[in-house]
């Protein structure tokens, strides 16, 4: 599947990953002025101040904000502290750095204990370093995007990334965790699969394509071409798979795994679906993508929560039996 990189510029990527366009007259007063404050889901619930879209977010506004005061201190010194705290939730292991989320997660009526990972925290922190070297023009944040990146596109790390399911679909596993053991059977009816190393991955649609465009900044970015395959055979699983996103012409399911829950951003679906469509010229993209932009336009976008509460409720009704029979 060809790219034209030529094509993708900054603004667009920064559209794609929803991190951007940001005013440029805004600036940071010190090192902890964040355009984004860390979710307050995150600070009081998990106890962690990291967060990777935020990150992303805030490293965005950095790289806007250096093209119009280009000798800033303050510019300098948040992307040391950002940097500083993707660093404590980076974990090296093997060799191969995962962002690592220090909480545990209720999904699905399951729960993901800590510490889990996943293609999207990667791709969405190597995205936040790719903006700090624009910031900065310092080298080591393309170093560490690079080796996120790496640890994605790996086919010998410990902790895998990206997978290659039942049905020879391979995807960009937005949760990677090893599953309470009590709950492997229930998540199993789902539809989740069990792998060797004793790992469970959801295949989730828009952690997927988010996941697909993150690599494609990096290879924009850094002109490196090993994460090309990588791209490719998520992009082709997209190509064939990202249709079904649209549950029974009612709304746009979250993922493979129950796929009666709808997504939580619908819009969203929709705008992912045209950015990725846009960069491969993928004709059953393009398509799927002009189905998606009826289907809301036509059926969603004026009744969205009334949707969503509805389409949850009916994965409730469906898949909490599973767990405990009656």
């Amino acid at each position: 599947m060809k790219i034209d990189y030529d094509t993708l510029t900054t603004e667009w990527f920064d559209r794609a990953m929803s991190t951007g366009p940001i005013n440029p007259t805004w600036k940071p007063k010190h090192y902890l002025d964040l355009f984004r404050e860390w979710p307050e889901k995150y600070i009081k619930n998990y106890n962690q101040p990291f967060n990777p879209f935020a990150f992303a977010i805030n490293s965005s506004a950095l790289a806007s904000s250096s093209k119009k005061h280009e000798d800033l201190k303050a510019i300098m010194a948040q992307a040391s502290f950002l940097d500083l705290a993707a660093s404590l939730y980076t974990e090296e292991i093997e060799g191969h750095a995962y962002i690592r989320n220090d909480f545990s997660f209720s999904i699905y009526w399951a729960t993901m204990e800590k510490p889990f990972y996943g293609a999207f925290m990667n791709a969405y922190t190597a995205y936040g370093y790719l903006k700090l070297y624009e910031a900065t023009n310092n080298a080591k944040y393309l170093s560490k995007a690079e080796k996120l990146v790496k640890t994605i596109t790996s086919k010998d790390c410990k902790i895998k990334l990206s997978s290659t399911d039942s049905n020879d679909d391979f995807w960009l596993n937005e949760y990677v965790f090893i599953p309470t053991p009590s709950e492997v059977d229930y998540l199993q009816k789902l539809g989740t699969e069990l792998h060797d190393d004793g790992y469970m991955r959801f295949r989730i649609y828009n952690g997927n394509i988010s996941a697909i465009l993150g690599l494609m900044k990096f290879r924009k970015t850094s002109g490196l071409s090993f994460a090309d395959e990588t791209i490719e055979k998520s992009c082709l699983t997209m190509s064939k798979l990202l249709h079904k996103q649209a549950f029974n012409g009612k709304y746009f399911s979250y993922s493979i795994e129950a796929e009666i829950m709808p997504d939580y951003g619908q819009l969203r679906a929709v705008n992912l679906a045209k950015f990725l469509a846009e960069a491969t010229n993928d004709d059953s993209l393009k398509n799927t993508f002009k189905s998606f932009e009826k289907l809301f336009n036509d059926s969603i976008k004026d009744s969205i929560q009334d949707i969503y509460a509805k389409g949850s409720a009916d994965a409730a009704l469906t898949y909490r039996p599973l767990k405990t029979p009656v």
